[in-house]
Parts: structure tokens; sequence; C-alpha cells
């Protein structure tokens, strides 16, 4: 981020996120959930997956801060709708 409010509100959210993937195998463990590679892999989350890559162009095709952060608050939105559903 080079513009200066962007870049600050980029920090901020980076470091409220900061650990995640530390919870998320935590979770997985207490949910005893714990899948292998192949699964996470298998042809019944490619969809995930064509949504996750198809998200991750967009963030490496924009052109401008304004157009990377839209990207960041869509996916906070899309979170905040759905994981506490899951």
């Amino acid at each position: 981020m080079t513009h200066p409010l962007l870049r600050e509100l980029a920090s901020v959210h980076e470091r409220e996120d900061r650990g995640h993937d530390r919870w998320f195998l935590q979770d997985v463990h207490k949910l005893r959930a714990v899948r292998s590679l192949r699964w996470t892999f298998s042809g019944d989350h490619m969809v995930t997956r064509d949504i996750a890559y198809a998200l991750m162009t967009e963030i490496l095709g924009a052109n401008s801060d304004f157009q990377r952060f839209a990207v960041v608050l869509s996916l906070e939105a899309i979170a905040s709708e759905f994981f506490g559903r899951v």
C-alpha cells in the first residue's frame, strides 16, 4: 500500500489478523477434524479452490491500493456473514 491512509488501515488489519493460522489449527484439533492433504485437495473441494484462485487473481491484478483494499473489505464482509453459520 502506498496511500498513507490505506497503508495505516492495512497495517491495523494485518495486526488484528495475526495468529489466525494458529487459531484455525487449534479449532481443527478441538473439533477432531484433522484431515489429510489428499482430502483437502480432493475433487470435493474444487469449487472452493477455484473461488480462492479467482480472488487471488483479483488481488494480484489490482492496479491501485483502493482496488486491493476493496478485495480485503469484501473478504471481511463474506467472513462476517458466513463464519457464524459454520
